[in-house]
């Protein structure tokens, strides 16, 4: 079938990717939590501040989880239902659409994460005491706050934009290949379902045209009697 193995092979590796990058920001998640708890085990009654960081890891999760679904969906119909169903206008529209939103998904939440991640810091806030007085301890502790300076955090981003280039990548691959075989048909040698329609449509035109002109039509043509020579039609 035409590109089935690299589509195959991005596929696969968009749904590693974006499984990677779940997990990835779920343990960041699941840190920055313990963090928290750690700030006002340290300095009692003190909060850790990063929300920030929190809401938009939570949406970078939920596109990394979108963006699984689709490649899980789509690589199951090419393993397991390949050749069941015609390639029509609205499947290939439908494929697009999915990994269209995918990447548009992934594209809103890598950007300002990215920003954020590159930008901010948390912080360490406790009622009554002056912010310098704070942020002096945390310096004494060692602390880096700076969300940069964070594994998890670096390292989902990589992972996240390397599933959204695979995602663009896999979307080209499946609106080729899904246009080719509606065109050519499934192994590429014969007609696919626009050939067909086409065709339907054209003999359909000359069937009318045929009739309007007094013609008879070819199916007509093979169905009537034959009258013989010294046959006379009352």
């Amino acid at each position: 079938m035409y590109l089935r193995v690299p589509r195959l092979i991005f596929f696969s590796l968009t749904l590693a990717l974006s499984a990677a990058t779940l997990g990835l920001e779920a343990w960041g998640l699941h840190t920055g939590i313990e963090k928290k708890k750690l700030a006002s085990k340290t300095i009692p009654g003190a909060k850790l501040i990063i929300g920030d960081l929190l809401g938009i890891g939570g949406a970078v999760i939920a596109a990394a989880g979108v963006g699984s679904i689709i490649c899980l969906g789509l690589f199951a119909e090419q393993i397991f239902f390949r050749g069941k169903w015609e390639e029509t206008p609205r499947r290939i529209r439908l494929k697009e659409g999915l990994y269209a939103f995918s990447a548009i998904f992934w594209i809103a939440t890598l950007i300002p994460a990215t920003i954020i991640t590159a930008t901010r810091s948390g912080k360490v806030v406790k009622p009554g005491v002056p912010q310098s007085v704070i942020d002096g301890l945390v310096s004494l502790s060692g602390q880096d706050l700076r969300y940069k300076s964070q594994d998890q955090a670096k390292d989902y981003l990589y992972t996240g934009w390397l599933a959204f280039l695979a995602n663009m990548i896999s979307l080209v691959l499946a609106a080729m290949a899904s246009r080719h075989v509606h065109k050519h048909g499934l192994d590429g040698t014969g007609a696919g379902a626009g050939t067909r329609t086409r065709d339907t449509e054209g003999t359909n035109a000359l069937t009318a045209a045929e009739t309007a002109h007094g013609k008879p039509s070819l199916e007509k043509s093979l169905h009537s009697p034959v009258q013989s020579e010294g046959q006379v039609e009352v």
